[in-house]
């Protein structure tokens, strides 16, 4: 017995097709998001048991908290929040119990306290300020050139998934506007507060809300042009194209960021410097710890 398609073209019919298909298509691309956390102890675990444990340079983002990896974030981080003005850095403690250290022109606080040091310590101080100063425009650098980075994976990934929607002017111009926006704040940012984990996620949300539904749409369009001729191999294809583009573009984005690497490893003699020099106080805190700003792990 022979099987008969039957297919209604009709405007209606259209539309509700398209509506179903572009729901399935933002549908599977949401199934592939894995939801993170970070333990107190550093580790990136599951969201939903814990139990599965993700390396600790993983950078988690947007579209599912992960994806960029990067060592050298892991080895040197900043153990408080800084913030730059114009005659001092402030140090705001990430974790409890809060603490804010300050350093103006060789002089050191806790808790807006004076800590009395020697001329030594009184140097170090000083010159962890310049060196800190210094390293701050390099580092906008590095991010300005990963918006970059970033953009043309995006690019490229949505001109291999759909070709018509990475050819749409109204994306190009959006990606455009974000990324300027992006590196704009970049640019007047004085504070490591506004590149916190969550921030980074919303950055990246905005990011790809303007590109994820005109592929999704683009790709809804191609399965309701194949389902009313028939062709549902070609609709299945779609689909698992649509499931892999979460993967491939966060795969993309992770190469492209590699390319970050040169640069970021020219930042490590200064890293290490900071170290040293706040390794070589002498003068303790107030609680009787040391100095611990900089995270040097070998």
């Amino acid at each position: 017995m022979a099987t008969v398609l039957i297919v209604d073209d009709s405007p209606l019919s259209r539309r509700i097709s398209r509506r179903i298909l572009e729901y399935l298509v933002v549908y599977h691309l949401r199934r592939g998001i894995t939801w993170m956390r970070t333990t107190a102890e550093g580790e990136n675990v599951a969201e939903d048991d814990g139990k599965l444990v993700y390396s600790r340079a993983l950078r988690p983002m947007n579209f599912g908290r992960r994806g960029v990896v990067e060592p050298i974030v892991y080895r040197f981080g900043l153990v408080y929040d800084i913030t730059l003005t114009g005659v001092a850095l402030q140090f705001d403690r990430k974790t409890a119990p809060p603490q804010r250290l300050g350093m103006r022109r060789g002089a050191l606080s806790v808790d807006n306290t004076a800590v009395a040091l020697g001329a030594v310590d009184r140097q170090r101080v000083a010159t962890f300020e310049t060196r800190v100063r210094d390293l701050v425009p390099k580092i906008k650098t590095i991010a300005a050139h990963g918006v970059d980075l970033m953009v043309l994976a995006i690019r490229e990934e949505a001109a291999k998934a759909s070709p018509n929607s990475a050819a749409n002017p109204q994306i190009n111009a959006r990606v455009d506007a974000r990324a300027r926006e992006l590196k704009l704040k970049i640019a007047n940012s004085v504070t490591s507060k506004e590149w916190h984990a969550e921030a980074l996620q919303g950055y990246m949300a905005a990011l790809l809300s303007d590109v994820a539904p005109l592929i999704a749409g683009d790709l809804a369009q191609q399965a309701v042009d194949r389902t009313l001729k028939g062709d549902l191999a070609g609709v299945v294809a779609l689909k698992e194209r649509a499931i892999a583009l979460r993967a491939s573009l966060e795969t993309r984005i992770r190469d492209k960021l590699e390319l970050l690497q040169p640069e970021i490893a020219k930042l490590c003699p200064s890293l290490r410097e900071l170290d040293r020099l706040e390794t070589g106080m002498t003068q303790g805190l107030p609680d009787g710890t040391r100095l611990n700003l900089i995270k040097v792990d070998s």
